[in-house]
């Protein structure tokens, strides 16, 4: 068995059937299904069970279990798949139906670590919101897991997404690659630069074959604090790269701990604030109750990314406007950012 490709699934009765239809309609066959019910209260399961009799899809599996977040359905996945090479599956995402053919060719000719390729994101309706190949310009095919991650943190020409990359089962269990239970956000990127920090090998189809779906109640699209997950998870991240002792990576590092934790704090505050604005809710106490809510749920994050913002050096102007005004004047913060969403709206 080549390929295992691993769905964790809960409460996705509208959208897991086109996540399955996908796979039926490979153009190669060959492959193995493992689907991982985690612990869904809707009809997602009955969705599964029509479609695997419908179809007789003796190839796919249905691992049920009690609900425990998307890192332990993958990695419950992880131990259960038979594939040389592993993928994962968001339950209402879907792909080209040559993606598998992509992926079997270049693992005959390459044999890599990390096999990877482009993703558009879609919303619900499978209109394009990003366009991988408008915002990533990658001419490698070839490199190292460092390279990959110059290219991915440095030079942003490329991205891994959760469903637009291949793993070797043996490199996984080696470095004992798993996802971080409990995480409820960063736990993908945190696996995916985790891989890559310790990847010899990594090839790159220049071929989009992924559709990530954007869905309207998803986490990056409500006021969620558990969002800001996302900050331990990149911490987790950099820490586990220092202790690899690489020079190059340690240069990653450093990036990672300074200016993408303030990149991505600002980019989650600002979400939630763009929720409060849409939910027609946004006053002058918005941003306190924002900041209170996460000094409440992550009692040291805000002082460690003050700290960090008080010495940022990024080169986004647009960042560093936004730090400047945070740390002087909430108050302009706010205004700022109400004016914005009336001149958008």
């Amino acid at each position: 068995m080549k390929l295992s490709i691993i769905i964790p699934a809960y409460n996705v009765e509208k959208y897991i059937k086109k996540t399955i239809n996908s796979l039926i309609a490979q153009t190669k066959k060959g492959f193995e299904i493992i689907i991982v019910d985690d612990g869904s209260t809707d009809n997602t399961l009955k969705v599964i069970s029509e479609c695997i009799e419908e179809n007789n899809l003796d190839y796919c599996k249905v691992i049920q279990k009690a609900n425990g977040g998307v890192s332990t359905a993958r990695n419950e996945g992880i131990e259960a798949a038979k594939g040389k090479y592993i993928m994962f599956l968001d339950g209402d995402d879907y792909v080209d139906k040559d993606t598998v053919e992509h992926i079997y060719k270049n693992i005959d000719e390459v044999g890599k670590d990390v096999l990877f390729w482009g993703c558009n994101i879609v919303d619900e309706n499978g209109s394009v919101l990003q366009n991988y190949s408008d915002v990533y310009k990658l001419k490698q095919k070839n490199m190292t897991g460092t390279e990959a991650l110059n290219n991915m943190i440095n030079y942003k020409n490329m991205w891994l997404y959760t469903g637009s990359a291949v793993y070797r089962k043996e490199f996984l269990s080696l470095y004992n690659l798993r996802y971080k239970e409990g995480c409820a956000n960063g736990e993908d990127q945190e696996f995916t630069i985790k891989s890559l920090s310790r990847a010899k090998t990594v090839a790159f189809i220049d071929k989009t074959l992924t559709c990530y779906v954007m869905r309207g109640t998803s986490i990056s699209n409500s006021y969620n604090i558990k969002r800001f997950d996302a900050m331990f998870a990149m911490q987790r991240t950099y820490k586990y790269i220092d202790k690899l002792g690489d020079s190059e990576l340690e240069i990653i590092s450093a990036k990672m701990k300074n200016e993408h934790m303030v990149d991505n704090y600002i980019y989650n505050f600002d979400c939630c604030l763009d929720c409060i604005y849409k939910n027609g809710a946004f006053n002058k106490d918005s941003f306190k109750k924002l900041y209170d809510d996460i000094e409440r749920d992550y009692p040291t994050l805000n002082r460690e990314v003050i700290s960090i913002m008080k010495k940022y050096s990024g080169k986004n102007i647009k960042i560093l406007f936004k730090v400047k005004m945070f740390l002087t004047s909430p108050q302009l913060y706010s205004g700022i950012f109400k004016l914005k969403n009336k001149i958008k709206k």
